[in-house]
């Protein structure tokens, strides 16, 4: 991994599982979950910062303090150090921000096409329960 040539320790730092919609408000999510994805990575939190015209920095090494099996993390640079003023006007905060990174990151999968498997013909041929004579007779119940 390349250090930067800038400074990023005055970054604003964002983990992946703040998005994150399996994840409990007391295991680190953030927000709420109809602006959370499935499982977000550092890398497509990066794409769309790129899309959103922000510099960023992952930190492959780094571990969530909840989690320490949850790997990574990404550093965004939202506000400069110098005078205070946000790179980009759109985004003022770091919740609007991590709505940001749902709606792009749910962008993203949606382009990408799923990878296609072909159907075999016996998982087409299936029979449902009532066909013909291999239908169960129901019980007489309890007693």
């Amino acid at each position: 991994m390349q250090v930067p040539d800038v400074d990023v320790s005055k970054w604003v730092v964002l983990y992946p599982v703040y998005i994150n919609v399996r994840k409990t408000i007391q295991e680190g999510r953030k927000l709420p979950k109809i602006y959370c994805i499935d499982n977000p990575t550092c890398v497509e939190m990066q794409q769309v910062c790129l899309t959103l015209g922000l510099e960023s920095y992952i930190e492959t090494e780094k571990c969530y303090s909840r989690d320490p099996t949850l790997r990574g993390r990404i550093r965004v640079h939202l506000k400069d150090s110098k005078t205070n003023e946000v790179v980009n006007p759109e985004i003022t905060s770091r919740t609007i921000l991590l709505q940001k990174f749902g709606q792009g990151i749910n962008k993203i999968r949606t382009s990408v096409p799923p990878p296609t498997t072909t159907t075999t013909a016996t998982a087409a041929t299936t029979t449902t329960a009532t066909d013909g004579p291999s239908r169960r007779k129901k019980g007489k119940g309890r007693k």
